[in-house]
Protein backbone atom coordinates (compact mmCIF):
# COMPACT_ATOMS: atom_id res chain seq x y z
CA UNK A 1 0.00 0.00 0.00
CA UNK A 2 1.44 3.41 -0.94
CA UNK A 3 0.18 5.01 2.32
CA UNK A 4 0.85 3.41 5.70
CA UNK A 5 0.20 4.41 9.32
CA UNK A 6 2.15 3.35 12.40
CA UNK A 7 1.61 4.21 16.09
CA UNK A 8 4.85 4.81 18.01
CA UNK A 9 4.20 5.70 21.69
CA UNK A 10 7.12 6.66 23.89
CA UNK A 11 6.06 3.87 26.26
CA UNK A 12 3.59 1.00 26.09
CA UNK A 13 2.89 1.33 29.83
CA UNK A 14 0.98 3.93 31.82
CA UNK A 15 2.02 3.75 35.48
CA UNK A 16 -0.49 5.14 37.97
CA UNK A 17 0.08 5.54 41.71
CA UNK A 18 -2.19 5.36 44.73
CA UNK A 19 -5.94 4.89 44.73
CA UNK A 20 -8.07 5.68 41.65
CA UNK A 21 -8.84 9.40 41.49
CA UNK A 22 -11.02 11.31 39.06
CA UNK A 23 -9.05 14.52 39.61
CA UNK A 24 -5.75 13.17 38.27
CA UNK A 25 -4.50 12.31 34.80
CA UNK A 26 -1.38 10.75 33.32
CA UNK A 27 0.38 11.51 30.04
CA UNK A 28 0.63 9.08 27.14
CA UNK A 29 2.78 10.65 24.43
CA UNK A 30 4.24 9.50 21.14
CA UNK A 31 3.84 9.96 17.44
CA UNK A 32 1.87 8.63 14.48
CA UNK A 33 3.96 8.05 11.36
CA UNK A 34 2.50 8.55 7.87
CA UNK A 35 4.68 6.83 5.26
CA UNK A 36 4.43 7.25 1.48
CA UNK A 37 6.11 4.74 -0.85
CA UNK A 38 5.87 4.30 -4.60
CA UNK A 39 4.83 0.99 -6.10
CA UNK A 40 7.61 -0.82 -7.93
CA UNK A 41 7.03 -2.30 -11.42
CA UNK A 42 9.16 -4.03 -14.06
CA UNK A 43 7.37 -2.29 -16.92
CA UNK A 44 7.44 1.36 -15.93
CA UNK A 45 9.22 3.73 -13.62
CA UNK A 46 7.68 4.26 -10.17
CA UNK A 47 5.39 7.25 -9.93
CA UNK A 48 5.29 9.80 -7.17
CA UNK A 49 2.56 9.45 -4.55
CA UNK A 50 0.67 12.61 -3.70
CA UNK A 51 -2.12 12.79 -1.14
CA UNK A 52 -4.09 15.53 0.54
CA UNK A 53 -4.40 14.59 4.20
CA UNK A 54 -7.84 15.58 5.45
CA UNK A 55 -7.83 13.97 8.89
CA UNK A 56 -5.48 12.05 11.18
CA UNK A 57 -6.84 11.00 14.56
CA UNK A 58 -5.40 9.02 17.48
CA UNK A 59 -7.77 7.29 19.92
CA UNK A 60 -7.09 5.71 23.31
CA UNK A 61 -9.83 3.26 24.25
CA UNK A 62 -10.25 1.20 27.39
CA UNK A 63 -12.61 -1.72 27.77
CA UNK A 64 -13.61 -4.45 30.21
CA UNK A 65 -14.94 -7.75 28.90
CA UNK A 66 -16.18 -10.76 30.78
CA UNK A 67 -16.97 -14.25 29.54
CA UNK A 68 -18.69 -16.42 32.14
CA UNK A 69 -20.44 -19.77 31.62
CA UNK A 70 -23.59 -18.47 33.34
CA UNK A 71 -23.54 -14.90 32.02
CA UNK A 72 -22.27 -15.22 28.45
CA UNK A 73 -20.39 -12.26 27.00
CA UNK A 74 -20.38 -8.80 28.59
CA UNK A 75 -18.57 -5.81 27.08
CA UNK A 76 -18.09 -2.39 28.68
CA UNK A 77 -16.32 0.71 27.36
CA UNK A 78 -14.30 2.40 30.09
CA UNK A 79 -13.09 5.46 28.22
CA UNK A 80 -12.58 6.84 24.72
CA UNK A 81 -10.14 9.72 24.17
CA UNK A 82 -9.59 11.04 20.63
CA UNK A 83 -7.24 13.78 19.40
CA UNK A 84 -7.06 15.21 15.90
CA UNK A 85 -3.43 15.49 14.76
CA UNK A 86 -3.80 16.89 11.24
CA UNK A 87 -4.09 20.66 10.78
CA UNK A 88 -7.50 22.21 10.19
CA UNK A 89 -6.67 22.79 6.53
CA UNK A 90 -5.82 19.91 4.22
CA UNK A 91 -2.13 19.05 4.20
CA UNK A 92 -0.53 17.88 0.97
CA UNK A 93 2.11 15.15 1.26
CA UNK A 94 4.25 13.78 -1.57
CA UNK A 95 7.34 11.65 -2.09
CA UNK A 96 8.19 13.35 -5.35
CA UNK A 97 11.91 13.08 -6.03
CA UNK A 98 12.23 9.98 -3.81
CA UNK A 99 10.22 7.52 -5.85
CA UNK A 100 13.07 5.03 -6.08
CA UNK A 101 14.65 5.74 -2.70
CA UNK A 102 13.57 5.15 0.84
CA UNK A 103 9.94 5.80 1.78
CA UNK A 104 9.11 9.29 2.99
CA UNK A 105 7.75 9.55 6.54
CA UNK A 106 5.97 12.34 8.43
CA UNK A 107 5.64 12.12 12.19
CA UNK A 108 2.67 13.67 13.98
CA UNK A 109 3.19 14.09 17.72
CA UNK A 110 0.41 13.35 20.23
CA UNK A 111 0.02 13.67 24.00
CA UNK A 112 -3.14 12.14 25.47
CA UNK A 113 -4.38 12.75 29.05
CA UNK A 114 -5.23 9.35 30.53
CA UNK A 115 -7.74 9.48 33.42
CA UNK A 116 -6.27 8.51 36.78
CA UNK A 117 -9.33 6.48 37.88
CA UNK A 118 -8.98 3.71 35.27
CA UNK A 119 -8.55 0.15 36.61
CA UNK A 120 -5.30 -1.65 35.90
CA UNK A 121 -4.94 -4.02 32.97
CA UNK A 122 -5.76 -7.58 33.98
CA UNK A 123 -6.97 -10.94 32.67
CA UNK A 124 -10.02 -12.55 34.25
CA UNK A 125 -13.09 -14.61 33.42
CA UNK A 126 -12.99 -17.58 31.07
CA UNK A 127 -10.04 -17.90 28.70
CA UNK A 128 -11.39 -20.90 26.78
CA UNK A 129 -11.60 -18.75 23.63
CA UNK A 130 -8.79 -16.34 24.42
CA UNK A 131 -8.13 -14.07 27.38
CA UNK A 132 -10.70 -11.50 28.47
CA UNK A 133 -10.51 -8.77 31.07
CA UNK A 134 -9.51 -5.11 31.18
CA UNK A 135 -7.53 -3.98 28.14
CA UNK A 136 -6.37 -0.71 26.58
CA UNK A 137 -5.11 0.14 23.12
CA UNK A 138 -4.26 3.01 20.75
CA UNK A 139 -5.96 3.32 17.36
CA UNK A 140 -5.07 5.69 14.49
CA UNK A 141 -7.21 6.56 11.46
CA UNK A 142 -6.31 8.71 8.43
CA UNK A 143 -8.56 10.15 5.72
CA UNK A 144 -6.96 11.42 2.54
CA UNK A 145 -7.55 12.07 -1.12
CA UNK A 146 -5.13 11.05 -3.85
CA UNK A 147 -3.97 14.08 -5.84
CA UNK A 148 -3.93 13.73 -9.63
CA UNK A 149 -0.36 14.39 -10.80
CA UNK A 150 -1.58 15.62 -14.19
CA UNK A 151 0.22 12.92 -16.20
CA UNK A 152 -1.56 11.11 -18.96
CA UNK A 153 -3.34 8.09 -17.66
CA UNK A 154 -3.07 4.74 -19.37
CA UNK A 155 -6.31 3.11 -20.45
CA UNK A 156 -7.71 0.54 -18.04
CA UNK A 157 -11.07 -0.61 -16.75
CA UNK A 158 -10.23 0.81 -13.33
CA UNK A 159 -9.75 4.29 -14.81
CA UNK A 160 -13.19 4.10 -16.43
CA UNK A 161 -14.78 3.46 -13.00
CA UNK A 162 -12.69 6.12 -11.23
CA UNK A 163 -15.22 9.00 -11.66
CA UNK A 164 -17.93 6.89 -9.97
CA UNK A 165 -15.81 5.78 -6.97
CA UNK A 166 -15.24 7.71 -3.76
CA UNK A 167 -12.04 9.72 -3.87
CA UNK A 168 -11.72 9.88 -0.06
CA UNK A 169 -9.84 6.91 1.32
CA UNK A 170 -9.65 5.75 4.92
CA UNK A 171 -6.83 3.68 6.35
CA UNK A 172 -6.18 2.48 9.89
CA UNK A 173 -3.00 1.64 11.71
CA UNK A 174 -2.44 -1.62 13.50
CA UNK A 175 -3.65 -1.19 17.06
CA UNK A 176 -1.00 -0.76 19.74
CA UNK A 177 -1.73 -2.44 23.08
CA UNK A 178 -1.21 -0.27 26.18
CA UNK A 179 -0.77 -1.69 29.68
CA UNK A 180 -2.11 0.35 32.59
CA UNK A 181 -0.38 -0.41 35.91
CA UNK A 182 -1.45 0.79 39.32
CA UNK A 183 1.30 0.93 41.95
CA UNK A 184 1.53 1.87 45.59
CA UNK A 185 4.77 3.31 46.92
CA UNK A 186 6.17 2.06 50.21
CA UNK A 187 6.77 4.85 52.74
CA UNK A 188 10.50 4.08 52.84
CA UNK A 189 12.83 2.00 54.98
CA UNK A 190 11.08 0.73 58.11
CA UNK A 191 12.60 -0.23 61.46
CA UNK A 192 11.12 -3.71 61.02
CA UNK A 193 12.26 -5.69 57.99
CA UNK A 194 9.24 -8.01 57.95
CA UNK A 195 7.38 -6.04 55.25
CA UNK A 196 7.69 -3.04 52.95
CA UNK A 197 4.72 -1.33 54.65
CA UNK A 198 4.06 -0.42 58.28
CA UNK A 199 2.08 -2.74 60.52
CA UNK A 200 -1.53 -2.05 61.49
CA UNK A 201 -2.79 -3.48 64.81
CA UNK A 202 -6.44 -4.50 65.31
CA UNK A 203 -8.35 -4.96 68.54
CA UNK A 204 -10.26 -8.10 67.61
CA UNK A 205 -13.58 -9.39 68.89
CA UNK A 206 -13.21 -13.14 68.46
CA UNK A 207 -16.33 -15.28 68.04
CA UNK A 208 -16.92 -18.86 69.07
CA UNK A 209 -16.46 -21.16 66.12
CA UNK A 210 -19.78 -22.63 64.98
CA UNK A 211 -20.22 -26.35 65.67
CA UNK A 212 -22.61 -28.67 63.92
CA UNK A 213 -22.74 -31.00 66.92
CA UNK A 214 -24.28 -29.36 70.01
CA UNK A 215 -24.89 -32.55 72.02
CA UNK A 216 -21.61 -32.40 73.94
CA UNK A 217 -21.73 -28.86 75.33
CA UNK A 218 -20.34 -30.05 78.67
CA UNK A 219 -16.87 -30.41 77.13
CA UNK A 220 -16.68 -26.75 76.05
CA UNK A 221 -15.34 -23.73 77.83
CA UNK A 222 -17.89 -21.40 79.36
CA UNK A 223 -18.72 -18.33 77.21
CA UNK A 224 -18.14 -16.12 80.29
CA UNK A 225 -14.50 -17.20 80.37
CA UNK A 226 -14.00 -16.83 76.60
CA UNK A 227 -15.50 -13.32 76.60
CA UNK A 228 -12.69 -12.16 78.91
CA UNK A 229 -9.97 -13.02 76.38
CA UNK A 230 -8.46 -9.94 74.69
CA UNK A 231 -7.05 -10.44 71.20
CA UNK A 232 -4.71 -8.05 69.38
CA UNK A 233 -3.70 -9.00 65.84
CA UNK A 234 -1.25 -7.13 63.61
CA UNK A 235 -0.66 -7.34 59.85
CA UNK A 236 0.94 -4.89 57.39
CA UNK A 237 -1.38 -2.16 56.15
CA UNK A 238 -0.48 -3.23 52.59
CA UNK A 239 1.29 -6.23 51.10
CA UNK A 240 3.26 -6.35 47.87
CA UNK A 241 2.19 -8.95 45.32
CA UNK A 242 5.84 -9.97 45.16
CA UNK A 243 6.18 -10.70 48.87
CA UNK A 244 6.51 -14.38 49.68
CA UNK A 245 4.71 -14.27 53.02
CA UNK A 246 2.39 -12.30 55.29
CA UNK A 247 3.93 -11.28 58.64
CA UNK A 248 1.33 -11.99 61.33
CA UNK A 249 1.59 -11.07 65.02
CA UNK A 250 -0.90 -12.37 67.58
CA UNK A 251 -1.23 -11.12 71.18
CA UNK A 252 -3.53 -12.67 73.80
CA UNK A 253 -4.37 -12.03 77.43
CA UNK A 254 -7.27 -12.54 79.85
CA UNK A 255 -6.95 -9.51 82.11
CA UNK A 256 -10.62 -9.66 83.14
CA UNK A 257 -10.39 -13.20 84.55
CA UNK A 258 -9.46 -14.13 88.06
CA UNK A 259 -5.96 -15.47 88.53
CA UNK A 260 -7.20 -19.00 89.25
CA UNK A 261 -9.03 -19.18 85.90
CA UNK A 262 -6.08 -17.67 84.01
CA UNK A 263 -3.77 -20.41 85.30
CA UNK A 264 -6.10 -23.06 83.85
CA UNK A 265 -6.60 -21.32 80.50
CA UNK A 266 -4.09 -21.94 77.71
CA UNK A 267 -3.71 -21.69 73.93
CA UNK A 268 -2.92 -25.11 72.43
CA UNK A 269 -2.79 -24.42 68.68
CA UNK A 270 -4.13 -22.12 65.98
CA UNK A 271 -4.96 -22.17 62.27
CA UNK A 272 -4.35 -19.40 59.72
CA UNK A 273 -5.53 -19.18 56.11
CA UNK A 274 -5.40 -16.36 53.54
CA UNK A 275 -8.26 -16.21 51.03
CA UNK A 276 -8.87 -14.26 47.85
CA UNK A 277 -12.53 -13.36 47.26
CA UNK A 278 -13.59 -12.44 43.74
CA UNK A 279 -16.92 -10.94 42.74
CA UNK A 280 -17.88 -10.97 39.04
CA UNK A 281 -20.69 -8.72 37.79
CA UNK A 282 -22.38 -8.35 34.44
CA UNK A 283 -22.79 -4.59 34.94
CA UNK A 284 -21.11 -1.94 37.09
CA UNK A 285 -22.63 -1.34 40.49
CA UNK A 286 -24.48 1.90 41.21
CA UNK A 287 -21.73 2.95 43.60
CA UNK A 288 -19.03 2.43 40.97
CA UNK A 289 -21.00 4.29 38.28
CA UNK A 290 -21.55 7.18 40.68
CA UNK A 291 -17.87 7.35 41.64
CA UNK A 292 -16.29 7.19 38.20
CA UNK A 293 -17.37 8.83 34.89
CA UNK A 294 -18.11 5.82 32.70
CA UNK A 295 -19.31 6.63 29.15
CA UNK A 296 -23.12 6.87 28.83
CA UNK A 297 -25.33 4.10 27.51
CA UNK A 298 -25.30 5.58 24.00
CA UNK A 299 -21.52 5.07 23.92
CA UNK A 300 -21.69 1.48 25.15
CA UNK A 301 -22.14 -1.71 23.15
CA UNK A 302 -24.24 -2.73 21.35
CA UNK A 303 -25.18 0.88 20.46
CA UNK A 304 -21.53 1.72 19.82
CA UNK A 305 -19.31 -1.31 19.39
CA UNK A 306 -15.87 -1.73 20.89
CA UNK A 307 -12.97 -1.31 18.50
CA UNK A 308 -11.17 -4.35 19.87
CA UNK A 309 -14.01 -6.64 20.90
CA UNK A 310 -13.44 -10.26 21.84
CA UNK A 311 -14.28 -12.95 19.31
CA UNK A 312 -16.95 -14.31 21.66
CA UNK A 313 -18.97 -11.20 20.88
CA UNK A 314 -19.89 -12.60 17.45
CA UNK A 315 -21.33 -15.76 19.04
CA UNK A 316 -23.22 -13.56 21.48
CA UNK A 317 -24.79 -11.55 18.66
CA UNK A 318 -25.85 -14.72 16.83
CA UNK A 319 -27.59 -15.88 20.02
CA UNK A 320 -25.37 -18.94 20.23
CA UNK A 321 -24.69 -17.75 23.78
CA UNK A 322 -27.58 -16.67 25.94
CA UNK A 323 -27.72 -12.96 26.86
CA UNK A 324 -26.34 -11.95 30.21
CA UNK A 325 -28.93 -11.32 32.90
CA UNK A 326 -28.72 -7.75 34.30
CA UNK A 327 -27.22 -7.30 37.77
CA UNK A 328 -26.18 -10.94 37.98
CA UNK A 329 -23.21 -11.50 40.27
CA UNK A 330 -21.01 -14.53 40.92
CA UNK A 331 -18.63 -14.94 43.85
CA UNK A 332 -15.64 -17.24 44.10
CA UNK A 333 -13.20 -17.80 46.96
CA UNK A 334 -9.94 -19.72 47.04
CA UNK A 335 -6.90 -19.90 49.28
CA UNK A 336 -3.62 -18.33 48.19
CA UNK A 337 -1.63 -20.34 50.72
CA UNK A 338 0.44 -23.12 49.09
CA UNK A 339 -1.30 -26.47 49.01
CA UNK A 340 1.60 -28.16 50.82
CA UNK A 341 1.18 -25.80 53.80
CA UNK A 342 -1.57 -26.86 56.20
CA UNK A 343 -1.74 -23.52 58.02
CA UNK A 344 -2.05 -25.39 61.33
CA UNK A 345 0.39 -24.42 64.10
CA UNK A 346 0.69 -26.64 67.17
CA UNK A 347 2.37 -25.19 70.25
CA UNK A 348 4.94 -27.22 72.11
CA UNK A 349 4.53 -28.54 75.67
CA UNK A 350 0.76 -28.58 75.48
CA UNK A 351 0.42 -24.89 74.70
CA UNK A 352 0.90 -21.52 76.40
CA UNK A 353 -0.76 -20.69 79.71
CA UNK A 354 -2.19 -17.22 80.12
CA UNK A 355 -0.66 -17.01 83.61
CA UNK A 356 2.14 -19.06 85.13
CA UNK A 357 3.15 -19.56 88.75
CA UNK A 358 6.17 -17.28 88.23
CA UNK A 359 5.37 -13.68 89.21
CA UNK A 360 1.58 -14.00 88.74
CA UNK A 361 1.06 -10.33 89.63
CA UNK A 362 2.99 -9.40 86.47
CA UNK A 363 1.55 -12.13 84.26
CA UNK A 364 -1.99 -11.01 84.98
CA UNK A 365 -1.59 -8.08 82.58
CA UNK A 366 0.95 -9.65 80.22
CA UNK A 367 0.33 -10.29 76.54
CA UNK A 368 1.19 -13.66 75.04
CA UNK A 369 2.92 -12.81 71.77
CA UNK A 370 3.39 -15.01 68.69
CA UNK A 371 5.04 -14.01 65.39
CA UNK A 372 4.42 -16.16 62.31
CA UNK A 373 5.12 -15.72 58.59
CA UNK A 374 2.27 -17.11 56.47
CA UNK A 375 3.55 -18.23 53.02
CA UNK A 376 1.76 -16.98 49.90
CA UNK A 377 1.45 -18.76 46.56
CA UNK A 378 2.01 -16.50 43.53
CA UNK A 379 -0.34 -18.07 40.98
CA UNK A 380 -0.28 -16.69 37.45
CA UNK A 381 -2.98 -17.20 34.78
CA UNK A 382 -2.65 -20.54 33.01
CA UNK A 383 -0.55 -22.23 35.73
CA UNK A 384 -3.27 -24.15 37.61
CA UNK A 385 -4.98 -25.59 34.56
CA UNK A 386 -6.92 -28.20 36.53
CA UNK A 387 -8.54 -25.55 38.72
CA UNK A 388 -9.29 -23.31 35.75
CA UNK A 389 -10.86 -26.18 33.79
CA UNK A 390 -13.02 -27.13 36.78
CA UNK A 391 -14.28 -23.62 37.56
CA UNK A 392 -14.27 -22.20 34.01
CA UNK A 393 -12.24 -19.07 34.79
CA UNK A 394 -8.71 -17.80 35.21
CA UNK A 395 -6.97 -18.29 38.58
CA UNK A 396 -4.41 -15.67 39.57
CA UNK A 397 -3.13 -13.86 42.64
CA UNK A 398 -4.47 -10.33 42.12
CA UNK A 399 -4.23 -6.95 43.77
CA UNK A 400 -7.07 -5.82 46.00
CA UNK A 401 -9.32 -3.62 43.89
CA UNK A 402 -12.86 -2.56 43.07
CA UNK A 403 -13.56 -2.69 39.34
CA UNK A 404 -16.61 -2.38 37.07
CA UNK A 405 -16.92 -6.11 36.34
CA UNK A 406 -14.49 -7.66 38.84
CA UNK A 407 -13.85 -6.75 42.47
CA UNK A 408 -11.17 -8.49 44.53
CA UNK A 409 -10.60 -8.45 48.26
CA UNK A 410 -8.43 -10.50 50.61
CA UNK A 411 -8.84 -11.64 54.18
CA UNK A 412 -6.97 -13.68 56.76
CA UNK A 413 -9.02 -16.23 58.68
CA UNK A 414 -7.68 -17.19 62.12
CA UNK A 415 -8.97 -19.97 64.39
CA UNK A 416 -7.64 -20.23 67.97
CA UNK A 417 -7.89 -23.49 69.93
CA UNK A 418 -8.17 -22.88 73.69
CA UNK A 419 -8.13 -25.42 76.52
CA UNK A 420 -9.28 -25.04 80.12
CA UNK A 421 -7.90 -27.49 82.69
CA UNK A 422 -10.46 -28.82 85.12
CA UNK A 423 -9.94 -29.02 88.86
CA UNK A 424 -9.83 -32.84 88.66
CA UNK A 425 -6.66 -33.73 86.80
CA UNK A 426 -8.13 -37.06 85.71
CA UNK A 427 -10.76 -35.34 83.56
CA UNK A 428 -10.11 -34.15 80.04
CA UNK A 429 -9.74 -30.35 79.72
CA UNK A 430 -12.54 -28.25 78.27
CA UNK A 431 -11.91 -27.00 74.73
CA UNK A 432 -13.28 -24.33 72.45
CA UNK A 433 -12.35 -22.61 69.19
CA UNK A 434 -12.39 -18.86 68.64
CA UNK A 435 -12.33 -17.37 65.17
CA UNK A 436 -11.91 -13.93 63.61
CA UNK A 437 -11.11 -12.40 60.23
CA UNK A 438 -8.58 -9.68 59.35
CA UNK A 439 -8.70 -7.60 56.14
CA UNK A 440 -5.63 -7.67 53.90
CA UNK A 441 -4.72 -5.28 51.10
CA UNK A 442 -2.44 -6.55 48.33
CA UNK A 443 -0.90 -3.95 46.03
CA UNK A 444 1.57 -3.83 43.16
CA UNK A 445 4.90 -2.17 43.93
CA UNK A 446 6.83 -0.47 41.09
CA UNK A 447 10.06 -2.06 39.87
CA UNK A 448 13.32 -1.15 41.57
CA UNK A 449 16.40 0.53 40.24
CA UNK A 450 19.39 -1.64 39.27
CA UNK A 451 21.60 -2.30 42.26
CA UNK A 452 24.75 -0.11 42.18
CA UNK A 453 28.04 -1.94 41.74
CA UNK A 454 29.38 -0.76 45.12
CA UNK A 455 26.30 -1.86 47.06
CA UNK A 456 25.51 -5.34 48.19
CA UNK A 457 22.93 -7.08 46.05
CA UNK A 458 20.19 -8.92 47.99
CA UNK A 459 20.31 -12.68 47.80
CA UNK A 460 17.36 -14.73 46.66
CA UNK A 461 17.01 -16.19 50.14
CA UNK A 462 16.43 -12.76 51.66
CA UNK A 463 13.31 -12.25 49.55
CA UNK A 464 11.65 -15.52 50.51
CA UNK A 465 10.19 -16.84 53.71
CA UNK A 466 11.80 -19.86 55.32
CA UNK A 467 9.76 -23.08 55.43
CA UNK A 468 6.89 -22.72 57.87
CA UNK A 469 7.98 -24.59 61.01
CA UNK A 470 5.87 -25.97 63.81
CA UNK A 471 6.04 -23.14 66.34
CA UNK A 472 7.80 -23.70 69.61
CA UNK A 473 6.61 -22.15 72.85
CA UNK A 474 7.74 -18.76 71.60
CA UNK A 475 5.92 -19.13 68.27
CA UNK A 476 8.44 -16.84 66.60
CA UNK A 477 9.47 -17.69 63.06
CA UNK A 478 12.80 -16.61 61.68
CA UNK A 479 12.75 -13.08 60.35
CA UNK A 480 14.11 -12.28 56.92
CA UNK A 481 15.64 -8.96 56.00
CA UNK A 482 14.20 -7.13 53.03
CA UNK A 483 16.76 -5.34 50.87
CA UNK A 484 16.94 -1.57 51.39
CA UNK A 485 16.06 -0.86 47.77
CA UNK A 486 13.51 1.84 47.11
CA UNK A 487 11.31 1.94 43.98
CA UNK A 488 12.52 4.14 41.20
CA UNK A 489 9.35 6.23 41.41
CA UNK A 490 10.29 7.42 44.89
CA UNK A 491 12.66 9.82 43.17
CA UNK A 492 9.81 11.27 41.12
CA UNK A 493 6.50 10.93 43.00
CA UNK A 494 3.18 11.43 41.27
CA UNK A 495 1.66 14.91 41.34
CA UNK A 496 -1.38 13.66 43.27
CA UNK A 497 0.88 12.49 46.09
CA UNK A 498 2.34 15.95 46.64
CA UNK A 499 -0.57 18.30 45.93
CA UNK A 500 -4.33 18.47 46.35
CA UNK A 501 -6.59 18.96 43.27
CA UNK A 502 -6.72 22.71 44.01
CA UNK A 503 -2.92 22.95 43.95
CA UNK A 504 -2.31 23.14 47.71
CA UNK A 505 0.55 21.03 48.97
CA UNK A 506 -0.33 17.94 50.96
CA UNK A 507 0.92 17.76 54.56
CA UNK A 508 1.51 14.46 56.30
CA UNK A 509 -0.02 15.04 59.73
CA UNK A 510 0.87 11.49 60.83
CA UNK A 511 4.46 12.68 61.42
CA UNK A 512 4.41 14.55 64.76
CA UNK A 513 6.30 17.77 65.27
CA UNK A 514 9.29 17.63 67.62
CA UNK A 515 8.53 18.33 71.27
CA UNK A 516 9.40 21.86 72.36
CA UNK A 517 12.46 21.89 74.61
CA UNK A 518 13.67 25.10 76.33
CA UNK A 519 17.26 26.10 75.79
CA UNK A 520 19.74 24.51 78.17
CA UNK A 521 17.55 21.49 79.00
CA UNK A 522 17.99 17.95 77.79
CA UNK A 523 14.89 16.11 76.55
CA UNK A 524 14.09 12.97 78.50
CA UNK A 525 13.59 9.75 76.57
CA UNK A 526 11.65 6.92 78.11
CA UNK A 527 12.56 3.43 77.00
CA UNK A 528 10.92 0.10 77.62
CA UNK A 529 12.17 -3.40 77.08
CA UNK A 530 10.66 -6.83 76.87
CA UNK A 531 11.84 -9.89 78.74
CA UNK A 532 11.84 -13.21 76.94
CA UNK A 533 10.54 -14.28 73.53
CA UNK A 534 7.56 -16.21 74.83
CA UNK A 535 5.82 -13.43 76.77
CA UNK A 536 6.00 -9.71 75.98
CA UNK A 537 6.12 -7.61 79.16
CA UNK A 538 3.97 -4.80 77.77
CA UNK A 539 1.63 -3.48 80.43
CA UNK A 540 0.48 -0.31 78.69
CA UNK A 541 0.44 -1.41 75.05
CA UNK A 542 -3.33 -1.91 75.04
CA UNK A 543 -3.99 1.80 75.46
CA UNK A 544 -2.09 2.77 72.32
CA UNK A 545 -3.34 -0.11 70.19
CA UNK A 546 -7.04 0.18 70.89
CA UNK A 547 -7.17 3.50 69.06
CA UNK A 548 -6.66 1.74 65.73
CA UNK A 549 -10.17 0.31 65.69
CA UNK A 550 -11.74 -3.10 66.13
CA UNK A 551 -12.36 -5.96 63.74
CA UNK A 552 -14.90 -8.66 64.36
Amino acid sequence: MPVQLEILPLSSNVDMYGEPETSTAYSLAGQVSVTLSSSMSFFERPKAVKIRLQSLSITFEGQSELVEPDAGYVGLRLCEITNELAPSESLELSNEGHEEGKPCTWNFVFDLPIPGWLPASSIYGSDAYGPTGTRYALFATAKFVSVDDGHKRTWSLANLCLPFSSRTKVIQATKHEITVNRFKLPPGPLPSAASLFPVTPYAVKAHVHQHNDTSNDSSRISPDILSKIDVLASVPESLSLDEACVPFTLRLRADGLEEEHQKRLRLTDFYVDVNQLEKYSTSPSEAYSASFPLPPALSQPPVKELRNAHEMKALYEMCLIGPARPFQTTRHTFSIVPSDHSGHYTLANGGLNFVTDDTPEVNARTWLKMDVNIPIEHVQPGVDRDWEAKHGRVKAHRATEVGPLLSVRHEMQVVLACAYDRAEESLEPLTEHLTFVLPLHFVAVPPTLPTPAHSRAPSAASLRCPPSPTPSSSCSSASHAMPPVLPYAVLLPAYSQLFHPNGDRKIDYSVPLPVYTPKGSTPSIETSSTAGSQIEKDLDGDESLETHGAVS
